[in-house]
């Protein structure tokens, strides 16, 4: 992308080096390269296709299409069904001002779940394969990000949080912004600190452990080196806690449900960490892998 300005318009005597340049009505040329960035993205097909000759050992083994790659270890564990509903309902709510549309579902029909970790379906072009944490994970990343720092919800029963010596001076750096973000924190004993309220997106919060993994996942960032890309972190880390989980039995009515809220998203694409969400076979690429001519 080129960009012409007028020369009056940048003053480039701000920093003694010139390492920095200040741009009159710099907000406008961000609007416009960052339109200009949505509109090239929108005209492109963003759904990874597999290619037949790419590593693959049938539908539970390695299938290599776009990094990062995510390790999940397998567990017996089920998530109960009530915890599955009420992760979804959730995010399905968030849309309720905005009219969930069920006509963006481009001609899809689920056929169903695979290991309780992927939903399978198809479309007039072939197969369809969606990973259910990574869709939910988008939807209620989104779903953060637009709520912004809106309000927090008291605890009934506060949340002790029991940290080793780092993490007692690290969480103290960090306080601010997960005060800022809708956590309450304060210090509770010398060993422990107390979390008495949590951000309004976490809804009604039945399982603790997710406040917990939140300010983990905080805190395993080390010491801040300044205030860039904290509330990108938290609300990734939000998201991902948030999530349906893999592993996770879904519904068919449920399974519709959350692909309809995936493509009613803003980038149902990928996930916040950059994986896809959804992964497509068409007709030829599955002629190929059965070797038909």
């Amino acid at each position: 992308m080129k960009i012409s300005l007028d020369p009056e318009e940048v003053d480039v005597n701000v920093h003694p080096t010139k390492k920095h340049v200040r741009i009159s009505h710099e907000p406008a040329i961000v609007d416009a390269v960052a339109d200009a960035v949505r509109n090239a993205l929108d005209s492109q097909e963003l759904i990874p296709q597999k290619e037949p000759n790419t590593k693959q050992t049938a539908l539970y083994g390695e299938v290599q299409l776009v990094q990062p790659q995510i390790q999940e270890e397998r567990s017996a564990f089920k998530v109960p069904p009530v915890d599955t509903s009420r992760r979804l309902k959730r995010t399905k709510r968030f849309f309720t001002e905005k009219a969930l549309d069920k006509a963006s579902l481009p001609d899809i029909q689920i056929l169903g779940q695979v290991d309780d970790v992927y939903i399978l379906a198809k479309s007039r072009d072939g197969l369809v394969i969606v990973d259910q944490h990574a869709a939910h994970e988008r939807i209620l990343y989104e779903q953060v990000l637009e709520s912004g720092k809106k309000g927090s919800q008291e605890l009934i029963t506060p949340v002790n949080l029991e940290l080793d010596s780092k993490e007692r001076v690290l969480i103290k750096d960090y306080i601010p912004y997960l005060e800022d973000f809708g956590f309450s924190i304060s210090e509770f004993g010398p060993d422990s600190f107390a979390v008495t309220s949590v951000p309004n997106i976490l809804g009604k919060l039945e399982d603790t452990a997710v406040v917990h993994d939140i300010i983990s996942d905080v805190l395993a960032q080390g010491r801040k080196k300044d205030e860039t890309g904290i509330f990108e972190h938290v609300s990734k880390s939000t998201a991902c806690r948030g999530a349906i989980k893999a592993g996770a039995v879904l519904t068919k009515e449920q399974m519709e449900d959350l692909v309809v809220q995936l493509y009613n998203s803003k980038n149902p694409f990928t996930c916040p960490h950059g994986r896809p969400t959804i992964v497509t076979f068409d007709r030829n690429d599955l002629d190929k892998l059965f070797k038909r001519i």
